[in-house]
């Protein structure tokens, strides 16, 4: 376990000291423990304004504003429905633009994401297709770390299974964009 701590924490020094044209880690971790050492570790790296949890989103002005929306189009078409997705996303990016708006970090860490799963969410889709090149990160070169409970399919090169552990089977999520895949990394416990 030092040794994947050790590992995640040069990787978040080398993105923050030297920031690579796309400056956004997604972290799969194969546990909730495994997740929760490496999250309380990391955190030491950055300062209170500069640390999302997604628990605060659902109780944002974002998520009131659209909140009848949501419930909709939760009712009407289900989770999985794209309409009800592109809601989620478009509400937790106006979130994380405000966030990073009001409280100027040099970098961000987002955790604690269980609820967003529970609702269907797909992070990879989520920072390809709203992060990714969003002027926000790259206009100001904010290195993006969201760390989240996960694991790479065995046998396939763009595929994850989310909030997959050893008791729960998770939600298969894909790389669409080639250039995305080097943004995205698992972590695996040693046993």
């Amino acid at each position: 376990m030092h040794e994947i701590i050790n590992d995640v924490t040069a990787e978040v020094k080398r993105v923050i000291t030297k920031p690579p044209s796309r400056p956004i880690r997604l972290m799969f971790f194969d546990s909730p423990a495994l997740c929760a050492v490496v999250q309380n570790r990391i955190k030491e790296e950055f300062d209170s304004n500069e640390i999302i949890n997604i628990n605060s989103f659902y109780i944002s002005n974002e998520w009131q504003k659209n909140g009848d929306r949501i419930a909709e189009a939760e009712s009407k078409y289900g989770v999985d429905n794209i309409k009800f997705q592109k809601l989620i996303c478009e509400s937790l990016e106006k979130y994380i633009v405000n966030f990073v708006e009001q409280n100027g970090p040099k970098k961000l860490l987002v955790i604690e994401d269980s609820e967003l799963y529970s609702n269907g969410f797909d992070p990879i889709h989520f920072l390809s297709a709203y992060m990714y090149e969003h002027y926000i990160i790259l206009d100001n070169e904010i290195p993006m770390f969201w760390i989240t409970i996960g694991q790479k399919e065995e046998y396939s090169t763009n595929e994850y299974r989310y909030y997959k552990t050893e008791f729960t089977n998770g939600r298969l999520i894909k790389i669409t964009q080639d250039s995305f895949s080097s943004c995205v990394i698992d972590y695996k416990s040693i046993y």
